[in-house]
């Protein structure tokens, strides 16, 4: 007869109950006791296997997982499911990104080069263009510092004058050299003429002084009132002389040109 704790372990192992199991051990007819089918029984050393392989098995899946997951976040054209052929893959396409890639940059370095070689050239062509400015405001200072004081017309618009009639000039270290018709205007030395001097002369020769205050050029006003013209343009001064066939380089043309500007000093020299 068997114990009732045998009888307790033998039926945990087969997965019944106790009470039905001992009973039909009691029983002195051959009675059935329903076993699971599926019921397995593992020695110790089976269920070492057993786990092992099971363990092998979830390994293999999860790296079948983990490749095939590392595939699509990487777009690796590979068809595999081991971590080597997954490294293989990868090194190829570094590989094939490593050609595309300086390429890329290479252009993006020229664009980058070429758009800052314009800024550069950009800016010195202002920064050329204020210093020439700055440069001309500086020396037409300088000159008109040795004006004299009685002139009918500001520095600036005698200066202009003096222009239209050959007069030229470039400042040299703060010292203003003059020039005639491309030559240098010079005493009898052959020294440079100062300022003062040749602007005073100029003034003189034209009547542009206020001691001697010059006549007004042109004809009579409209409707025959024999008014002065008042001119507002150099272009009217022009297009006056002009129509009367007289010189715009001449003598009267330019004590016009002051005249109109002494008694019109907003005298539109642009238009």
């Amino acid at each position: 007869m068997l114990s009732q704790e045998t009888i307790n372990k033998i039926a945990g192992i087969i997965k019944v109950k106790p009470e039905d199991f001992a009973t039909a051990i009691k029983d002195e007819k051959e009675v059935p006791v329903e076993i699971d089918a599926t019921l397995h029984t593992f020695s110790e050393q089976e269920l070492v296997t057993l786990k092992a392989n099971e363990y092998k098995s979830g390994k293999e899946k999860g790296v079948e997982m983990e490749v095939k997951a590392a595939k699509e976040k990487y777009g690796l054209d590979f068809h595999g499911k081991t971590i080597d052929g997954l490294l293989e893959a990868g090194q190829k396409k570094a590989l094939a990104d490593a050609k595309i890639e300086p390429e890329k940059k290479v252009q993006e370095l020229e664009l980058k080069l070429k758009t800052a070689q314009t800024t550069a050239t950009e800016l010195q062509t202002k920064l050329a263009e204020k210093e020439s400015e700055v440069s001309s405001v500086k020396t037409q200072t300088l000159i008109a510092k040795d004006f004299p004081a009685n002139t009918t017309l500001p520095a600036d618009k005698i200066i202009l004058l003096m222009k239209a009639d050959g007069y030229d000039f470039k400042n040299e270290n703060n010292k203003i050299i003059w020039m005639k018709n491309g030559e240098a205007v010079t005493d009898k030395l052959g020294n440079n003429r100062e300022t003062k001097d040749i602007t005073a002369e100029y003034i003189a020769a034209n009547n542009l002084s206020t001691d001697t205050p010059p006549p007004l050029g042109g004809r009579g006003g409209q409707g025959g009132g024999g008014g002065q013209i008042k001119y507002t343009k150099l272009s009217e001064i022009k297009e006056q002389f002009t129509k009367e066939g007289k010189s715009l380089m001449g003598d009267e043309f330019k004590a016009a040109y002051a005249q109109a500007v002494k008694e019109y000093p907003e005298l539109d020299l642009n238009a």
